[in-house]
């Protein structure tokens, strides 16, 4: 029993001892660490304000962008080749003539000068059109006028000087090898399907732009959101540190709750700063993709998002927009004329695989040697002097290699271009099933968080009506504090994630520039993007 005593006196020392300890460091602390004031992040160099809605950000990035703007000389290079294999067809003029002089001389020339020496002059001309045909022909029309002035004698020469004209119409036409239209435009149907692929390419980088800008923009909204979240949460934290100190000093709180209010209102303070850094990197990445710093201190430009994000519920066909993306999408379109023009190609290489087989002729009109001009154009034309021939060439290539891997080529890339858009339609069906999925849940979740957070307030409202009374403790209000906190940044997130699914959807489907009224304009010679106003219905 006395030991049981001694043990009890001791632990009662013990705790008065603790006790004294306690409140003269609490009185230490106190007095050495007066309450923060409010977190402020210095900077620098001063931040300008910009206004700025989502609407207006797409328009910069639109036009300031850069990825965009290189983007954009593809398609006009691409309308360059179109032209480019066009041209084959274009017609040539050619014209070609020869001046010259003949001096020769023989043992015993018959229609020789006495001299023994034969001197000619010769002047002659040709000029003409040649075309190469889309149907696998080629035609040349040609005019030629020859003049020759010797002193050669009859019988030799019979008129002296003399005048030669003629004029022909040659024309060959393929009738196996080469032979049809659409053969013969194969390179450039291939141009323009691949000027229409640079052209949807443009199209979906554009898309991947606003889409960015988009998640960017309401990022940078939920960052400041989150901010305020904080900053409310900290007041109330104070609130409580102030109320906690007064309860103190009229005894019905112990000091212990005065350092749990204290480290609740420090704790919050560092997430205020992180949430301050937050926007201060959120609001750079929009500003980089807007290409708005021109120079280094443009970087201090403070952006401030005008459009806050609603909730509409919107009932989404799954079947609607799996087809909606199959008819918009440009990647899907890309693939759909990469198969085209791997088809193109393989009945190229097929048609090669047949001999060459060319049917030939030509028609002309010649003159009666005259010696002058007048003349010799009269006979020209008179119709008494004239030449016409017709003819086939055939060429079997023998083993024919070339050909035939060519097109064994061609057939295995029209094999795999299909295999890739069967890929690609998998590809297609599961990002919009999960846009969709993402979009009906975070649709599910606005809905619970805003019921969390309404109830978090009422329970934090109790909390607090139960410590003024005594029935709660500190720890339990800084709980529900956390709680309250927690439940309001969850409901702005699933706000801003709805959003951000909506903008998602309008991707996977194609659809995003017809959402935003946005126009492309492409031409060979100039790329401009507008935004089109639309009436509101």
């Amino acid at each position: 029993m006395n030991r049981f005593m001694k043990r009890r006196r001791g632990c009662v020392c013990l705790m008065v001892w603790f006790s004294l300890g306690w409140l003269s460091w609490y009185g230490f602390v106190s007095a050495a660490s007066p309450p923060s004031p409010g977190i402020t992040i210095s900077s620098p160099t001063a931040t300008k304000p910009l206004p700025l809605s989502l609407k207006e950000g797409i328009q910069l990035a639109l036009q300031n962008n850069l990825d965009i703007f290189i983007e954009s000389f593809v398609p006009k290079i691409q309308a360059t080749d179109v032209i480019v294999e066009k041209s084959v067809f274009d017609p040539n003029f050619f014209l070609q003539s020869r001046l010259g002089r003949e001096r020769k001389g023989n043992d015993a020339p018959q229609n020789f000068p006495p001299s023994g020496v034969s001197d000619d002059k010769i002047f002659e001309v040709e000029g003409g059109i040649e075309q190469r045909l889309p149907t696998g022909g080629r035609y040349i029309f040609r005019i030629r006028n020859d003049f020759l002035d010797s002193n050669e004698l009859p019988p030799g020469r019979v008129v002296n000087p003399s005048y030669n004209q003629s004029i022909r119409l040659s024309l060959t036409q393929s009738l196996l090898r080469n032979l049809g239209i659409d053969i013969n435009k194969t390179r450039i149907h291939v141009a323009q399907n691949n000027q229409r692929i640079s052209e949807n390419e443009f199209r979906q980088r554009v898309i991947d732009i606003v889409t960015r800008v988009q998640q960017i923009y309401w990022d940078l909204v939920f960052r400041i959101e989150d901010l305020r979240v904080q900053q409310q949460q900290l007041q109330l934290a104070r609130d409580l540190l102030e109320k906690t100190r007064i309860q103190t000093e009229v005894g019905t709180l112990a000091p212990l709750d005065i350092l749990q209010a204290e480290a609740e209102v420090a704790a919050i303070e560092d997430r205020v700063i992180i949430a301050q850094n937050a926007i201060a990197e959120a609001n750079d990445r929009l500003k980089e993709i807007l290409n708005l710093p021109e120079t280094i201190s443009d970087w201090a430009l403070d952006v401030v998002p005008t459009d806050k994000p609603t909730y509409t519920m919107q009932e989404i066909d799954l079947e609607k927009a799996i087809n909606t993306a199959f008819s918009q999408r440009p990647d899907y379109a890309q693939a759909k004329l990469a198969i085209e023009n791997r088809n193109l190609n393989l009945r190229f290489r097929k048609n090669q695989l047949y001999p060459l087989l060319d049917l030939s002729g030509s028609v002309g009109l010649n003159n009666r040697l005259e010696d002058n001009v007048s003349d010799s154009f009269d006979s020209l034309f008179s119709g008494d002097f004239f030449s016409w021939e017709i003819g086939l060439t055939l060429q079997i290539p023998l083993g024919s290699r070339e050909a035939r891997n060519r097109w064994i080529r061609a057939k295995l890339e029209a094999e795999q271009a299909l295999a890739n858009l069967k890929r690609l339609e998998q590809q297609v069906i599961r990002e919009v099933r999960d846009a969709v999925r993402n979009v009906n849940t975070n649709s599910k979740r606005i809905n619970t968080t805003r019921v969390a957070r309404e109830l978090a307030e009422k329970k934090l409202a109790a909390e607090e009506k139960k410590l003024d009374v005594g029935l709660s403790t500190v720890i339990n209000v800084v709980t529900v504090q956390r709680d309250l906190a927690i439940a309001r940044r969850n409901e702005i997130q699933a706000i801003i994630e709805y959003t951000i699914a909506l903008a998602n959807l309008a991707r996977v489907q194609g659809i995003t520039l017809e959402e935003q009224n946005i126009e492309i304009d492409l031409s060979p010679y100039r790329s401009s993007l507008q935004t089109r106003e639309r009436e509101q219905q």
